[in-house]
């Protein structure tokens, strides 16, 4: 078995009731199995009655009316980790923020951006992401897995991480070859021309790519409405997911209000000013999001070997960088032009709940 984590993952410790948020609310924690038979024996827990805690039917914690863990403390503390320890804990509490990706013989964990503690990690990290694998004697097989499509699936992915992480290019331009490589790559698999995707990949490093790319990003940039009307109807479609707090509802719809409802001029003049400003910060945001990026591609990408859809993760990844952004100006002009490092945070962990904590609308961006 190939065990394959980020360079930052043992930098993670949970920081508890130092937390600016919570985990525990805001979603629905679901139970798995094994932890409900144990919920629901009688002196496993004596000093809880965990009816009062579970919703036993629907397999979930029960909430409060302010969707709050009914285990949440007023301190932000878990009542049953406090006092039965970890080990009381149910499998997606005692993962979170891990998230793990099986592919046959493969596991793959990540942290999730949703955690505050993990995109202060991620967002003040300079140096590239660097991915640590190792490989133990367990072994397994899945039937149906198709590796020949995983194995270009990761051939693929290295390249664009490689992309992605080459800085003496502008990251439009990054993003924009790696979303037009997902594209091109669906495009062969749909029309079982799978196996020249290899040329394609070698190309994609070459010189020449990299300035028809550019020529192409730079011509597209250089016409305001077509970039202000794109980026509008693409933000708009935001309105399609499944509203996961209503917290991201307001967040949502006043980015709406602030950046689009004045039109093009508007939004090209503070577009520009955004840019500037954020390329001053002690870490740009361009690196910023080129972390975003890698951390998008490399936990979803590979998942195409089980629903064929390559171009979809692509756009699952790109779009939330851009979406992200998009965010980010509003809050920018929100504040009179300027935005504070904890507010970045907050915005990208704010996107990663709405997306990442729910199945619904991964796959529904991935159809945008």
């Amino acid at each position: 078995m190939v065990y394959t984590t980020p360079d930052y993952f043992d930098d993670f410790l949970c920081i508890a009731d130092k937390c600016p948020d919570t985990c525990c609310s805001g979603w629905q924690i679901v139970i798995n199995d094994e932890y409900l038979e144990k919920y629901k024996e009688k002196n496993t827990f004596p000093t809880i009655n965990m009816h009062e805690y579970v919703d036993f039917k629907e397999k979930v914690f029960k909430q409060s009316e302010d969707r709050r863990c009914s285990f949440l403390r007023d301190d932000n503390l878990c009542k049953l980790c406090f006092e039965y320890g970890e080990d009381a804990l149910c499998k997606t509490c005692h993962l979170y923020p891990r998230h793990i990706e099986e592919f046959e013989n493969v596991r793959e964990t990540t942290l999730s951006l949703s955690c505050p503690e993990v995109a202060r990690i991620i967002l003040s990290r300079f140096s590239p992401v660097k991915f640590i694998s190792k490989e133990t004697d367990e072994y397994e097989e899945y039937d149906d897995f198709d590796f020949m499509l995983y194995s270009t699936l990761l051939d693929a992915r290295d390249v664009m991480i490689e992309i992605l992480q080459n800085r003496s290019i502008p990251i439009d331009v990054r993003a924009g070859m790696v979303l037009g490589l997902c594209h091109d790559i669906d495009k062969r698999f749909n029309e079982d021309r799978f196996f020249t995707v290899q040329e394609l990949l070698d190309y994609a490093v070459t010189t020449k790519a990299l300035e028809r790319s550019c020529e192409k990003i730079e011509k597209y940039k250089s016409d305001s409405k077509k970039v202000y009307d794109r980026m509008y109807k693409k933000y708009k479609k935001l309105f399609k997911l499944e509203p996961i707090s209503y917290d991201w509802i307001n967040l949502y719809t006043e980015t709406e209000y602030i950046l689009y409802k004045k039109g093009e001029k508007f939004y090209t003049e503070k577009s520009k000013e955004f840019d500037e400003y954020m390329c001053n910060k002690a870490i740009s945001f361009d690196i910023q999001l080129e972390q975003i990026l890698v951390y998008f591609i490399f936990t979803y990408f590979c998942g195409a070997v089980y629903d064929g859809d390559i171009y979809g993760k692509g756009k699952l990844s790109v779009y939330s960088a851009y979406y992200i952004k998009e965010l980010l100006k509003a809050a920018y002009i929100r504040n009179d032009g300027e935005i504070l490092e904890d507010e970045i945070q907050d915005i990208v962990l704010r996107y990663s709940r709405e997306l990442e904590h729910s199945d619904i609308n991964l796959n529904r961006i991935e159809g945008f």
